[in-house]
């Protein structure tokens, strides 16, 4: 199996910019370790077997060594790419967290993937959208100049931008 750390890099900046523990209360059982659980299948594992991932019917089960937890996740086997598992310390507190990312749909030249971070405690800690992070650092504007000339402004990350494009008058906007 490939193993991609850029994803880890990405999520550890994600996981700075906004993470919340979700207080949803689910079933908490400890279980053995088996390949199927009554209601599951595995469908992947880390390395070290630390996290597994079950298909069950209306979600999957994830397993952080002995500990199980249903959660309502899309169903990861539609796209027919395994799910990529890691437990490391995502937000640098000492403890280690399972990371699953789930691949829920992709086309010609798009993959689009869900991240999950699980403590040990099995909460999940809220993973923000991307749109959530743009909005936060990034600000646009585009205004009509003159009959040719459009001016767009943007501020990113502290710094400016300023262009000046020129369109066919012709065109409507």
């Amino acid at each position: 199996m490939k193993k991609v750390f850029v994803p880890s890099l990405l999520l550890r900046t994600v996981i700075f910019s906004g993470c919340q523990s979700d207080q949803k209360e689910e079933q908490v059982s400890k279980e053995a370790h088996s390949p199927t659980h009554m209601d599951a299948t595995l469908i992947g594992a880390s390395d070290n077997q630390e996290v597994k991932l079950y298909k069950k019917g209306d979600g999957v089960k994830l397993e952080i060594k002995g500990q199980v937890k249903d959660f309502n996740w899309n169903n990861p086997s539609d796209t027919e790419t395994e799910p990529q598992m890691f437990y490391i310390d995502m937000t640098e507190d000492g403890k280690e967290e399972a990371v699953i990312i789930i691949q829920t749909g992709r086309g010609t030249g798009l993959d689009n993937y869900n991240i999950h971070i699980v403590n040990q405690d099995l909460q999940e800690i809220k993973v923000p959208h991307y749109e959530e992070i743009v909005a936060q650092h990034i600000e646009s504007n585009v205004v009509k100049k003159d009959y040719e000339t459009l001016t767009i402004t943007g501020r990113a990350l502290g710094k400016k931008y300023h262009v000046d494009y020129h369109v066919d008058p012709e065109l409507e906007l």
